[in-house]
């Protein structure tokens, strides 16, 4: 189990991220990873706790793409990941994890958009 928070502000000042993600300790307590993008008019972060299953050395999250263009912070299993990630690499893709099934959701995303379900 994982724990995920996330946070927009429009008009505070502090962000509650860090404690947010301190109190789901529990749902992860082998690593933990913050994102944080500001603009003019708001901010947008986003917190996770991690219990590490599958690719413990390089599955931490949140994870991003292309500068971060494309950001995920994900809790759950891809059960046919494994295929999906063929037929990626098989269209030209590049992964930078060995066994990450959220790194499959975040290309397969940039491939197929919201289809990435399919």
């Amino acid at each position: 189990m994982c724990g995920i928070t996330g946070q927009i502000n429009f008009s505070e000042k502090k962000n509650y991220i860090k404690e947010m993600t301190q109190e789901l300790y529990s749902r992860g307590p082998d690593d933990f990873g913050y994102y944080f993008h500001q603009e003019k008019s708001f901010s947008l972060s986003f917190g996770h706790r991690r219990l590490e299953i599958l690719d413990i050395e390089n599955g931490k999250q949140p994870m991003s793409l292309e500068n971060e263009r494309y950001i995920i912070v994900y809790n759950g299993e891809i059960y046919n990941w494994k295929n999906l990630r063929k037929e990626l690499m098989e269209s030209g893709h590049t992964f930078l994890t060995k066994n990450s099934d959220t790194e499959v959701i975040l290309v397969g995303y940039k491939h197929w958009g919201t289809k990435v379900s399919k």
